[in-house]
Order: C-alpha cells, then sequence, then structure tokens
C-alpha cells in the first residue's frame, strides 16, 4: 500500500478566537477518484511532504504556499493515519498562534479566510475532522487512525485507535513518553 506523509497547520488568532482556514477550489490528490472528494472542502493549511522533507519543513512551506504567512512556534499536536482508498496518510496536525507575513485571500488552489472557532463548517468538513479538530486546542498529544472509505460518491470515515496524552511540558516533548516520540520522528 501506498503511504503519503502529510501535514496540517491550525492557524488559531487567540486574541478574537479564529481559526484561519482554506476552501479547496479544485480537486487534489488523495482522497477519491482524482481527489474529487476534496472540491468545495474547508480545512485548514497543509499539504504533502516533498522528498526528504520532515513535517515540521513541510508544514511551514505548505502554510506560506496556501496563505502567505510565515508561522512560528509550531506546537506538534497529534498524529492521524488515514487509511483506505489504496493508500495510508500519515498526517501530522500542528497549531500555531504566532506568524508573519502578509495573507493571502485567495491563491490557486483554495481561498482563504478567517473563521470563528465556534463556527468552524464541520458540516463542509470530512467526518472525522469534527472529531480531532477540537483535540487540537487542548493540551494533550494525540494519535488516531481514520478508517476511509467512499459509499455512494460521499466520504465515510470512521475514527479507531484514538489514544492520548496530557502534554506535560508545553515547550518540548521530553516529558511526554512514547507518543510524544511516535509524533516526533519525522519533525
Amino acid at each position: 500500500m501506498l503511504t503519503k506523509y502529510t501535514t496540517v497547520n491550525i492557524i488559531y488568532d487567540a486574541g478574537v478566537d479564529r481559526v484561519l482556514m482554506i476552501r479547496k477550489r479544485r480537486n487534489a490528490n488523495g482522497f477519491g477518484a482524482n481527489g474529487r472528494l476534496w472540491k468545495d472542502k474547508y480545512n485548514f493549511p497543509g499539504g504533502k511532504l516533498e522528498k526528504g522533507e520532515t513535517f515540521t519543513e513541510g508544514v511551514i512551506r505548505e502554510t506560506i504556499e496556501e496563505t502567505g504567512l510565515i508561522p512560528f512556534d509550531l506546537d506538534m499536536k497529534g498524529l492521524i493515519n488515514f487509511k483506505g482508498l489504496d493508500m495510508l496518510i500519515k498526517n501530522a496536525v500542528f497549531l500555531t498562534k504566532r506568524w508573519d507575513g502578509n495573507l493571502l485571500s485567495e491563491t490557486e488552489e483554495a481561498t482563504v479566510e478567517w473563521v470563528k472557532r465556534a463556527d468552524i463548517p464541520f458540516d463542509k468538513m470530512f467526518p472525522s475532522d469534527k472529531l480531532w479538530v477540537p483535540e487540537v486546542f487542548k493540551p494533550i498529544y494525540f494519535m488516531t487512525d481514520v478508517a476511509n472509505s467512499e459509499v455512494n460518491g460521499q466520504m465515510v470515515q470512521k475514527l479507531e485507535n484514538y489514544k492520548k496524552q496530557n502534554k506535560k511540558d508545553p515547550a518540548t516533548c521530553k516529558s511526554s513518553g512514547n507518543l510524544c516520540r511516535k509524533l516526533s520522528q519525522r519533525t
């Protein structure tokens, strides 16, 4: 089975309790035949790693490409293994509260917009997002598997093997045990 490595970066403006989201304007390689399940979905900046790239390098590059913002003080919050649809996608989840640069309103791939955290459009996202996105704002690291399938042209997802570990040291993973070590293998 083909394995791809990807990232997602939730850029959080805590002062006004909002997140930066992208809305895909076109199909993307990844889920469903020719990635058609991505079109018009809301998500967060991120994407596939380039050859030899770490999760951290990839999430910085993707955030700049998709938003124009340069993220600082990246906090790796979790790892999601998306299984099914002929591939395994290992997706590192980051939270960013500091950035620089000029925000783009749109790119070739997506439109970019700030959304109040309470108004995250889970009904226009993938089904599993409503389960793991709230975890990003807690002082934990998490790992989970998401089983993907397609039924009648719709994405069906099931969360499996969910694990979390309290985040003991906000600056580093050193005291967070095995889970944090697994998360950091490609950072």
